[in-house]
């Protein structure tokens, strides 16, 4: 039987797999002697190269040199220092193992190696041809190669190689925002420069209108919206109505661009109200708010689209976002997907992406789509087929190794690459090639034109100059040789790395079933992927299922089922990484199921120095999963595993005033009283709400309460999270927050207080959203506020921690200086100095009149200023934090003093508290750890 014929997978044939095995220098270093005779040979071509090189020039190195005891003493130097650095490096993580199931890395290729070692000797300079006039060919060679790969045409295309996907990450912000003020400065430059004139009745096409317009014509928000290919067209068009050169252009316009002119200046020439912003799911790289933060974008405005329970972003919020910018003429200037996230391995719906771009485009929203496929980008080679002629496999073979293609979802995803504008791929990561080596690729290299700073040094020459097409100036050209080679001899395509990367899916997918069956019928313990099984089964069927026809089966006999093979191709993880999760069966506890996580998380991972790696028999590593940033994906990840929060009423303390918020809506700040003791109110938030009803919000805010501040219980048990970001039973609205009746309270509920009366609240921000801190052994050096309010009323909230600690809000007399309107309103954390001194509970308060604090402003400035205390709205500690039915013990009472120079007293005993709830869950091999709510 021809088994490569069953559908829905490829069987790899004997000789295919031989063939990877010449490909790594391999787990117990199988093919070291080739390696090093490869290698060997690369030295002596390098030696040959050196002495053949002007061969009467004479000797630099002589004989009497050599016999000199400092000559022979520096060589004894870097022997034993060599010898030194080997040893250490042993206690290096083994990426190059199987028993390696922790970061996303593994074995590199023994080519790319090679190859890397072999320039590295040359140590070429990739910024200018005239550096390497070899490698820079290397380098244009791997950008073709990478856009063919992921599907882009050949002509206007281009990529290049970085240091890593962060550079090309950032790099993708970078050319997009510059394209995005692009034609409203070349607009005012048309205006104001004569030798522009005739370029005024050049014409761009308003698709929201259907027809064109003179670009000088245009307003400012539809010039913020042209269509990417419109603006890549625009300069040509300019040059040729003006009959000057490209170059010419530039200088004329250079002043006038958003680049040149700087945001400031900009956004108040053109009378630009709104900030703009990218988008990108939650679970992005930190690379792109480092991106956001180097532009001057400011991190805030990377908004985060929350996920689905398959960790793949929620395009009906993507939506709902970006018909909120149309509706408030806020300009997007990108929307990053991820094409296989670095903790789940999953792929964003890019299909669906891109659907809603070209509707946002026909309503008057226009904006760049980004690619961040670092770790998926080198899966399209599983789509190319191969130039070669299939080969029948053995499967009796004790080398069988089946071939596993994408699933019908990643599949169509990947397909969709070539429709984005730029795309992140990382050789280093599932190319398998030595670090660095990241590169970007344009859909078209006019994109990259928008980034031109070209050096001004008169030793830059060469028809290619790298070192103007990004960030970068100096690169290796070793990296880029290392990456030629790995694609001149695997080849992208299926019989190449698509041909390794199925075999690795094949892998990963077995896992996926090994995990979940990993617990027997009469174990106490369950396990669980992080990734939901799909709904055509239950969860016992699926178990059934995978132990009959998979696990303890040959890959022979898998192969053999084509619906086991079918079955394997549609669940698990969108590429690679089967994260896993446990608990105990029957606990509730998410803070017990962290604990056990975190045990197994301390035994399987080289989190010590002093933890040899032959010690472990398999290395694992862990990950986060925050309220914030899985939304959905988190809650339905939590009912998996049994520890879903008991649902409570929930207390919100006002400031008691509200405030004009602009557009006729007034606010109100609260502040959430968690508990310590409650695990369902484990949670600090600082939020604004206004009141449905706005007369009885001003009923509220009139009312004198005395002493005790205007308190907001719900009425409805519900969770925090859902209560605050409406993700519960109540209909989730992304634009206007959840909806929450209330009851309103003079001072905190309690026995028989009944409510002033009842109303409905709307959550229209959630500042500040976080579980309380893991338990500290030591008092921290200063203590943390959350500062935040409106443009000229600020107030201040302690964060507190679990340990003794306490809860109070207060009102500013004004807002402190240094702090802008932007920081306000988002939001922004304090500190100042914490003395101690003996006590007996309760905790004291610390506030005093005026302190001097320390925060982080705008671009990241580390800033201090000095706010003044108005009015104390409220303080508590009691049985926030403690039983008070529990002796009075002995510890140090907090306060705080403008003198830094102090000693930190140790804290009391804090046995009860550590068996408090931890504020994440670790997700294993990526473990996960869970939020309480």
């Amino acid at each position: 039987m021809d088994w490569s014929s069953i559908q829905g997978f490829e069987v790899s044939p004997t000789t295919t797999w031989n063939r990877t095995g010449a490909l790594f220098l391999g787990p117990r270093a199988d093919n070291s002697a080739e390696f090093t005779s490869m290698a060997l040979e690369a030295f002596e071509s390098h030696v040959n190269f050196r002495r053949n090189f002007f061969p009467c020039d004479p000797e630099f190195v002589t004989e009497d040199m050599r016999s000199s005891s400092s000559f022979k003493d520096t060589l004894s130097k870097t022997r034993d220092e060599l010898r030194i650095m080997q040893k250490e490096l042993e206690g290096s993580v083994p990426f190059f193992s199987p028993r390696y199931k922790g970061h996303v890395n593994w074995d590199t290729l023994m080519p790319s190696n090679l190859a890397y070692i072999t320039a590295m000797m040359y140590n070429q300079n990739n910024c200018a041809t005239e550096g390497s006039p070899v490698t820079t060919r290397y380098e244009v060679e791997v950008g073709r190669d990478l856009c063919a790969m992921v599907g882009y045409k050949p002509h206007p295309s281009m990529g290049h190689v970085v240091a890593g996907g962060s550079l090309a990450n950032v790099e993708a912000i970078w050319a997009a925002r510059n394209l995005k003020f692009y034609a409203l400065g070349l607009s005012d430059a048309i205006k104001h420069e004569d030798r522009l004139r005739a370029a005024r009745t050049c014409e761009v096409y308003l698709p929201h209108k259907a027809k064109c317009v003179c670009l000088v014509d245009a307003t400012n928000w539809e010039l913020l919206n042209l269509d990417v290919d419109s603006i890549l067209d625009l300069p040509m068009k300019v040059a040729q109505l003006c009959s000057i050169s490209m170059g010419n252009l530039s200088q004329l316009t250079a002043e006038y661009m958003y680049e040149g002119m700087g945001p400031y200046e900009f956004h108040l020439r053109h009378n630009l109200k709104a900030s703009p912003c990218c988008l990108g799911t939650s679970s992005a790289h930190v690379s792109l708010a480092k991106g956001n933060t180097i532009l001057g974008l400011g991190k805030k405005h990377l908004i985060k689209v929350p996920l689905n329970e398959d960790a793949r972003m929620d395009t009906e919020i993507l939506r709902e976002l970006l018909e909120e910018k149309l509706a408030n003429q806020i300009p997007v200037i990108s929307v990053i997907c991820i094409m296989r996230t670095t903790e789940e391995s999953a792929v964003d719906p890019l299909t669906e992406i891109l659907a809603i771009r070209e509707e946002m485009t026909k309503n008057g929203l226009s904006f760049t789509i980004h690619a961040d496929g670092a770790w998926g980008g080198y899966f399209c080679s599983m789509l190319h087929p191969s130039p070669d002629p299939p080969q029948h496999a053995d499967p009796l073979s004790p080398r069988f190794i089946p071939k596993l293609g994408l699933s019908s979802y990643t599949q169509a995803q990947l397909s969709a690459l070539r429709h984005v504008d730029t795309v992140t791929i990382d050789p280093h990561k599932s190319g398998f090639c030595p670090y660095p080596g990241g590169a970007i690729c344009y859909r078209d290299k006019r994109i990259n034109d928008f980034l031109a700073v070209s050096s001004r040094v008169n030793y830059y020459h060469g028809d290619v100059m790298l070192g103007n097409v990004g960030i970068e100036g100096s690169k290796p050209g070793a990296a880029a040789a290392g990456i030629v080679m790995a694609h001149r001899v695997v080849g992208l395509h299926q019989g190449g790395y698509g041909h390794i990367l199925a075999e690795c899916m094949f892998a990963s997918k077995l896992m996926y079933c090994m995990w979940t069956c990993l617990a027997r019928d009469d174990d106490p313990f369950f396990v669980i992927p992080t990734k939901p099984l799909p709904p055509d089964r239950t969860y016992q069927e699926h178990i059934k299922y995978m132990r009959d026809n998979i696990i303890g089966r040959t890959n022979a006999e898998i192969a053999k089922n084509a619906e086991a093979m079918e079955y394997l191709r549609e669940i698990g993880p969108d590429t690679l990484i089967p994260c896993f999760t446990w608990n105990l069966k029957g606990n509730t506890n998410v803070n017990l199921l962290n604990r056990m996580v975190e045990v197994l998380l301390a035994d399987l991972s080289m989190s010590r120095d002093n933890k040899p790696a032959h010690r472990l028999p398999m290395v694992i590593t862990a990950s986060t999963h925050r309220h914030e940033q899985m939304s959905d994906s988190l809650n339905k990840l939590k009912q998996r595993l049994g520890v879903t929060d008991v649902k409570v009423h929930h207390d919100l303390v006002t400031a008691g005033q509200l405030v004009d918020a602009g557009d006729s809506r007034q606010q109100m700040v609260a502040y959430y009283a968690g508990r310590l003791t409650d695990p369902s109110r484990q949670y600090f938030a600082a939020i604004k709400l206004e009141f449905c009803n706005p007369s009885i919000g001003r009923l509220l805010s009139a009312v004198h309460y005395g002493n005790a501040p205007l308190v907001l219980r719900c009425v409805e048990k519900e969770t925090i999270h859902d209560l605050l970001l409406g993700n519960g039973e109540r209909k989730k609205d992304q634009k206007h927050g959840g909806v929450i009746p209330v009851g309103c309270y003079a001072g905190m509920p309690g026995g028989s207080r009944r409510p002033l009366m009842l109303t409905i609240v709307r959550v229209v921000d959630v500042a500040r959203f976080e579980h309380f801190d893991i338990i500290a052994d030591q008092c921290p050096e200063s203590v943390r506020y959350f500062m935040y309010g409106f443009d000229d009323k600020a107030y201040i909230m302690h964060v507190p921690t679990k340990k003794l600690d306490f809860l109070q809000m207060a009102e500013l007399a004004r807002v402190p200086d240094g702090v802008t309107k932007v920081v306000l309103r988002h939001g922004v954390e304090i500190s100042f100095p914490l003395l101690g001194s003996p006590w007996e509970y309760p905790t004291a308060d610390p506030l005093g009149t005026c302190h001097d604090v320390h925060f982080i402003g705008e671009n990241g400035v580390r800033r201090t200023t000095t706010i003044e205390i108005a009015r104390k709205i409220w303080f508590d500690t009691g049985e926030l934090f403690e039983d008070r039915s529990k002796p009075v013990r002995q510890g140090f009472k907090r306060s705080c003093s403008h003198d830094e120079s102090h000693s930190t007293p140790r804290l009391p005993n804090l046995t009860r508290f550590r068996n408090g709830s931890l504020c994440e869950h670790t997700k294993l091999n990526c473990a996960c750890k869970v939020p309480c709510s």
